[in-house]
Parts: C-alpha cells; structure tokens; sequence
C-alpha cells in the first residue's frame, strides 16, 4: 500500500457532480438470442436477486379492489443473467424478471390467471410444490439454483410514449429525434421482427421501423414460454 505522506496530499475540495443515480455507463448493450428453443442455466446466487412489491388486486371482471397483495419476482440482470447452454449461443447472457404475479393467457373466462413464476416451476423444473405464501415460493425456487431449464425465447419491442423516439439516421445508426417528438405507444412481438431480404430469404432483424410512427424500434428478447425437461 502507498504511503499516504508519500503522495503528497493537498487538502482541496472536488467539486465533481456526485449524482443520486449514476448514469448509464457505454458499452451496456447485450447480445439478444435469435427467437427459438434455449437451454438456459439459472444464477447459483438466486437468493440474493428476489424482489418484493406490491400489487393492486382485482376482481373477476378484472376491477380494481382497493386492496394490495405482496407479489416477488426474480429479476436476471447483467451481472445475475440466466445463461444460455449449448448451441450457437452458448455463454450468452439472458436478462429479464420472472414473477408470480398470475395473468390471463387465453380469452375464455374458464381459463385462469397464471403467473410466470408457476410455469417456471411447475414445466421448465418438474416440480409440483404448491406456493401459497411468498416465503414457501422462495424457498420453492431457490433449492433449483444453478439447474437447467428448457424455454422458448421471442423477441418483443415498444414504442416509448414516455420516451424521445429513435429515428433513422445517414450513417445508418439509430438517433434521437432533434425534433423531440415521443414514440406512440405501439407494441411489436416476434413475428414483426421476421424479415426478408432481396433473395426473399428470412432473418431476423433486431431494428425495424414503427408502422404507426416511424420510430426506430430495438427488439428484447424474452421468455416466451417455459418448456418441460427434454426427454432421453
């Protein structure tokens, strides 16, 4: 260690910014995995990347109640991704949030809400444990820390109404709009995403052009559906 007199300290003030929030540091984009069928390796470290919040409940007819309900999600960030194993992809990060927050994927009324956290479990794990309290589904998931897990992956993209839209540019990179104008709103999934070259040939093109807007918009990949194990 440097000897402190040695360095001949001068007792001055900095008066650099020392923001609440840093910013976003360069270099922060991550590779998104093509749409398809993924083995993905959950964090060894799953305890620490819980997350708690609250949630307005709602009736049957999908009204708000007035009451709240704890709800968890796990949250794979760039530093805790899930991990892809095996294929063209192998080693590349998959970030994103898994929650047991249920949701409706059908529009018949019989069908009911379903969280992600549940398929995760139940499919992707094999594991028929019934959570009913968010200190049964952390323990539940967690034990399964590290193993392997069988999805399917699609893309998805928003235009940000809250956000200053990206537009085309000269050079071919994406921009913000001089003009400042926002995004409108619109939501894109996989099959927008599908391409086709001159050859007619199909690809899967990570930008495409809002059709409402015109506004530059960046596909994200994420878990579209949990899978069961293979089997031998």
């Amino acid at each position: 260690m440097a000897d402190l007199n040695a360095l001949n300290l001068r007792d001055e003030v900095y008066d650099d910014a020392i923001p609440e929030e840093l910013p976003e540091q360069g270099g922060g984009y991550i590779p998104q995995p093509t749409p398809g069928i993924y083995s993905l390796r959950l964090p060894y470290n799953l305890a620490q990347l819980w997350e708690a919040f609250d949630v307005e409940e709602k009736d049957a007819s999908g009204n708000a109640t007035g009451k709240t309900r704890q709800r968890l999600r796990i949250r794979f960030d760039r530093d805790n991704p899930l991990v892809i194993v095996g294929g063209e992809h192998d080693g590349e990060p998959l970030t994103g949030t898994i929650s047991n927050v249920p949701r409706k994927r059908s529009k018949r009324d019989d069908v009911p809400a379903v969280s992600d956290m549940q398929y995760l479990l139940r499919e992707s794990l094999n594991d028929p444990t019934k959570c009913t309290t968010p200190k049964q589904w952390v323990a539940a998931v967690n034990k399964h820390a590290g193993e392997t897990i069988r999805v399917e992956v699609g893309w998805q993209g928003q235009c940000r109404d809250d956000k200053v839209r990206y537009i085309e540019s000269e050079t071919g990179d994406p921009i913000e709009d001089p003009e400042g104008n926002m995004g409108c709103g619109k939501r894109y999934y996989t099959k927008a995403f599908k391409q086709s070259d001159e050859q007619n040939q199909t690809y899967w093109a990570e930008r495409i052009l809002c059709e409402s807007c015109g506004a530059s918009i960046r596909g994200f990949a994420q878990i579209d559906r949990f899978l069961k194990p293979a089997t031998a």
